[in-house]
């Protein structure tokens, strides 16, 4: 299931990514995250372009927009570099991520709300950076209902 899955990591000139799940488990797929990203998206009836539109028109975010796969439980992923980079990416499942430890310098200590651990390359003040513009998403979901 989407939700059990803790970081996407993906290395777009292999064209291959790994689904690191909540247990620990890994799944290696022989395909990039755009395309398993577009799959997830068109399965809640939604393109992937469609959706990364929508976060930057509500956020105002240009750059490294996170993706709103389905509004029911307000499942998101957020990119630590832009969906289009070549090279690795890590996107982090920010319905599941409790906490962000600083490990070593440029590095972050992932803690989700089940107890799992993950290392990742990146500066703690990014991921801080992705999970408040994923905090307003979510209060601007919440409060839709409310405007109208």
């Amino acid at each position: 299931m989407l939700k059990d899955i803790a970081v996407v990591h993906t290395d777009q000139e292999r064209c291959t990514c790994d689904l690191l799940y909540l247990d620990g488990t890994v799944r290696q797929l022989s395909e990039p995250a755009e395309s398993l990203f577009s799959r997830w998206c068109i399965s809640y009836g939604s393109t992937l372009e469609g959706r990364i539109d929508a976060v930057r028109r509500l956020t105002g975010v240009r750059t490294k927009p996170p993706l709103l796969i389905r509004e029911r439980d307000v499942l998101l992923f957020f990119p630590m570099r832009s969906l289009h980079t070549t090279g690795e990416n890590y996107w982090i499942n920010d319905n599941q991520l409790a906490a962000v430890l600083p490990e070593r310098r440029s590095s972050a200590h992932l803690i989700f709300l089940n107890g799992f651990q993950a290392q990742i390359p990146y500066d703690i003040r990014m991921i801080r950076r992705q999970q408040e513009i994923c905090r307003t998403i979510r209060d601007m979901l919440a409060n839709y209902d409310k405007e109208l």
